[in-house]
């Protein structure tokens, strides 16, 4: 697991500039922390949001912030993410949630979840680059991967 880091507002707002989320996408977030991606996604965007966070103390203050915020379409689950269900989602956001053997794990839970339909992924952060070698994975714009820039891939 990584300490906690917000997202940068500035990248945030660059998801939701190249998502194009609509009313049909269920979007995740990914060790959503105290739920900044995910609340933003949700106020600014139709789509269905949910963030899975470990640590229960971030994740029920994201869920209270929801709450206050009358975000209906906006839910966060306490749980590890490689258990997570992710039968529903579209979209997957991750800035570095977890490295090594547990993000290889997770990768491969959502290998699994585009074998039944095309997914897109965003990351940002140190994980970029182990997003960028899944063969499974083509990015939506061919860039150099680095930890700064926000990337996105979409399942072939």
């Amino acid at each position: 697991m990584i300490a906690y880091h917000p997202t940068p507002t500035r990248v945030i707002f660059d998801l939701i500039t190249h998502a194009r989320l609509s009313a049909h996408d269920v979007f995740y977030d990914l060790g959503s922390g105290l739920g900044r991606v995910a609340l933003l996604v949700g106020l600014l965007t139709d789509a269905q949001v949910r963030g899975i966070e470990f640590e229960p103390a971030y994740c029920a203050y994201a869920q209270e912030r929801a709450h206050s915020l009358n975000l209906s379409r906006v839910t966060f689950r306490n749980g590890d993410a490689r258990e997570a269900d992710y039968t529903d989602g579209t979209f997957f956001f991750l800035y570095t949630p977890f490295t090594g053997r547990v993000l290889q794990a997770v990768l491969a839970r959502l290998e699994t979840e585009a074998r039944t339909r095309l997914i897109t992924i965003a990351a940002y952060g140190a994980c970029t680059r182990d997003v960028a070698q899944q063969p499974w994975l083509q990015p939506t714009v061919q860039q150099a991967f680095e930890y700064d820039t926000l990337a996105l891939f979409r399942s072939a």
